[in-house]
């Protein structure tokens, strides 16, 4: 129960925080002393840059968590009337489209512990539709690439055959390498609260990782 109020009221905080920022914008942070390419980053005009996670899709994660926790948790009919509107604002603010895949998937879940199944089941068929049109169809758009080595650099953009370096052999499938031995946890575990810029141009290279495949590669397919 404890746990519980502590993830709901984290998430809401997180969720004013990111609100905050969006109303404060990109040039409100600059004057701050946050910097463009590192803290700061938008896509489409909108800022994509929320405190102290490190993108949006963690943040987007994140207040998913929160909403699952009064949909799905016994909470005060006052504490959800407060809490479910500010985690759904924030999640808009987000600018994270498959973010409204998971959220269709828990409202058709929601929908079925309340005895709607015919709705539930379609609400969920048309998640998985949609999800795998936004696979198909979405375009990569982040920069990022990591150096795993003098001449090794980590990318989705060469898909499996640059990834079989990074998962290793068959055998290490199940449980992973370990957390941080390659991939985007050994790049985020090099700097400290925050990177440089020297850190960050010494790496700038135009790619993008995947969080699925570097999980598997942390804590296996049985993490995963």
């Amino acid at each position: 129960r404890w746990g519980l109020a502590s993830l709901l009221t984290t998430t809401c905080i997180v969720a004013l925080y990111g609100l905050y920022q969006q109303r404060v914008g990109e040039w409100g942070l600059i004057g701050m002393g946050y910097e463009f390419d590192i803290h700061v980053r938008t896509i489409d005009g909108h800022l994509r840059s929320f405190g102290t996670l490190d993108d949006p899709f963690a943040y987007a994660a994140f207040l998913l968590f929160g909403i699952a926790t009064v949909a799905f948790f016994r909470t005060r009919r006052a504490v959800a009337v407060v809490a479910l509107p500010l985690l759904l604002a924030g999640l808009a603010a987000s600018w994270v489209r498959t973010a409204v895949v998971v959220l269709a998937a828990l409202a058709s879940l929601w929908l079925a512990r309340r005895g709607e199944i015919a709705v539930a089941a379609i609400l969920l068929a048309a998640s998985v539709a949609a999800s795998v049109v936004l696979l198909v169809t979405l375009q990569a758009t982040e920069t990022r690439t990591v150096q795993t080595a003098p001449s090794v650099f980590l990318s989705i953009n060469g898909r499996t055959d640059v990834w079989k370096t990074v998962l290793g052999e068959k055998s290490q499938w199940p449980f992973g390498r370990g957390v941080g031995a390659v991939g985007t946890a050994a790049d985020r575990a090099t700097f400290g609260v925050f990177q440089t810029r020297e850190s960050a141009d010494a790496k700038r290279g135009t790619a993008v990782d995947s969080g699925y495949l570097a999980t598997v590669t942390d804590v296996g397919l049985v993490g995963l």
